[in-house]
């Protein structure tokens, strides 16, 4: 936990006065010394103006635009940021160690539990079997795509980004904040806005696909001009780099649907019964991620399907 409390600590005390992206207020932080000192961060409470949407529900429209929109000024800004700003941030060995680890023990329970899913994951599991995919995905995807590296979140899911709470309790559209830095890292602008979307209902996120890119990039473009940088990025390297990273999220979404809803044990059987409910959300969620995912690889990267394919460094 060190280097990642230490990365998080280190991008608030470097970029919390830039909000550009939205960010809690930071009042106090400690590094972790080992064997001497805890580390620990006071950060603003949040929860009388803002929420988190739960897993089983889905982010709405609205909220994938906002999102869109915080990633293209956090992304714009990271190209006024010195080349030397990314030598100290490069993704942890240990990070994608951890994905592939609870990949290969998790993933195989899930897809145990919905036979449709056995498909399209005996297509694709080999990406996740190894550290070779997602090590391109976030450190060699922008050589090989031509792209500028950006700071990326780096786990921009549902407990991680909390937005507005409507006078009902009920998540508003307007983002209040990202938290969790931990795992902040110079990467690809695909790698944020796939993660974000593929916790979203298949209906939404298709939809989202379309005019939530759209809108990233056209903020993008904005956000240059306004700093006047030239834009070094095509709208189609941007849709290619969103559906490159988008394989690598779909394929753990079959972790998150094990792991984050809870278990299910000790519950009443009224309790029971909505937690299966939502269950089959998630499962039905991964299902459709699996089968888009699949058609990302047979329509752009068919080479992908062959499980002794050396991707690029």
């Amino acid at each position: 936990m060190t280097l990642p409390h230490l990365r998080e600590c280190n991008f608030y005390r470097n970029y919390n006065a830039q909000r550009e992206i939205p960010l809690p207020m930071i009042y106090a932080m400690q590094d972790i010394i080992p064997g001497k000192q805890k580390g620990a961060i006071l950060m603003q409470y949040l929860g009388d103006i803002a929420c988190n949407v739960p897993v089983y529900e889905s982010f709405t429209l609205k909220q994938l635009i906002n999102a869109a929109r915080c990633f293209a000024r956090l992304h714009a800004y990271s190209l006024t940021l010195p080349a030397s700003t990314f030598e100290n941030l490069r993704v942890m060995p240990s990070l994608l160690e951890t994905w592939v680890n609870l990949f290969k023990s998790i993933a195989p329970m899930t897809v145990a539990e919905d036979s449709r899913l056995e498909s399209d994951y005996n297509k694709l599991k080999h990406l996740l079997e190894t550290t070779h995919f997602v090590e391109y995905i976030c450190c060699n995807m922008n050589k090989n795509l031509k792209m500028k590296t950006v700071l990326v979140h780096g786990d921009a899911w549902n407990n991680n980004i909390f937005v507005e709470r409507n006078p009902d309790g009920s998540p508003g559209s307007k983002i209040v904040a990202f938290i969790d830095w931990q795992t902040v890292h110079g990467g690809n602008i695909g790698e944020d806005l796939a993660r974000v979307m593929s916790v979203s209902n298949a209906d939404i996120r298709r939809e989202a696909e379309k005019v939530a890119l759209d809108v990233y990039y056209d903020t993008f473009i904005d956000e240059l001009k306004r700093r006047n940088l030239e834009n070094p990025h095509t709208k189609a390297q941007v849709i290619k780099a969103y559906r490159q990273a988008y394989v690598q999220q779909a394929l753990l979404q079959l972790v998150g649907a094990k792991v984050l809803q809870g278990e299910r044990e000790n519950l009443s059987s009224y309790e029971r019964g909505i937690w299966e409910a939502r269950h089959e959300i998630l499962l039905l969620r991964c299902r459709l991620a699996l089968n888009d995912a699949v058609k990302i690889v047979e329509e752009d990267e068919p080479e992908w399907l062959n499980p002794n394919y050396e991707f690029p460094k």
